[in-house]
């Protein structure tokens, strides 16, 4: 997803709605969320990683690792 994308869908949301980022405690029928600061949101490199299978299998989301030599420029929230 790009930035203009996460702006798009961001425009058909609640604008009073709070910001929030799931946190994990590895308890499978707890879901947790925390609030997303504006210090969470910050531009970062990174560089994507080879698997074998989507990340995501549901999504098909890839997985990317923050490395400052990365190739790849992306915004990192939460």
């Amino acid at each position: 997803m790009k930035v203009a994308e996460l702006i798009a869908v961001l425009r058909n949301l609640d604008p009073a709605a709070e910001v929030v980022v799931a946190a994990y405690d590895g308890r499978r029928d707890v879901h947790h969320v925390l609030e997303l600061r504006r210090d969470d949101v910050r531009a970062s490199a990174m560089r994507e990683l080879s698997f074998e299978r989507p990340f995501d299998v549901d999504h098909g989301a890839r997985l990317s690792e923050v490395d400052d030599d990365g190739p790849v420029s992306g915004v990192e929230i939460g």
